[in-house]
């Protein structure tokens, strides 16, 4: 694995759903959008193989700029869509009682059968 290309891949990730959750009324800083790769690497590191950042690293709440009770979670994971990250995303949203809502973005492929087996 290229460290220098999957450091930009993670970074691109995570302006774009930034920017998306800003899109549809969330609440995300404009300094977290338009970080820039330098700034990325700053704060997460520079060396996904080895964990720096890792998907997880990458994950986050936003709450909606209508109404601050209405948190999302956005959770970045390195395993397939699968029971098990499910229950755990569901376990996070259980765990912080107001969440409702959670968006799971992992960096494997779902096939169409994949979401009417979970």
């Amino acid at each position: 694995m290229d460290d220098e290309f999957e450091t930009f891949k993670l970074w691109r990730v995570r302006e774009t759903v930034s920017q998306l959750c800003r899109d549809r009324g969330y609440v995300v800083y404009r300094r977290e959008i338009h970080r820039g790769l330098g700034g990325f690497k700053r704060q997460y590191g520079d060396q996904p193989s080895e964990g720096r950042p890792s998907w997880t690293d990458l994950s986050f709440f936003v709450c909606h700029r209508e109404n601050p009770n209405d948190e999302m979670y956005i959770c970045f994971s390195d395993e397939p869509a699968n029971l098990r990250t499910f229950t755990r995303l569901s376990q996070i949203l259980q765990d912080e009682n107001a969440l409702r809502r959670g968006v799971q973005i992992t960096s494997y492929c779902c096939c169409p059968a994949k979401p009417n087996t979970l």
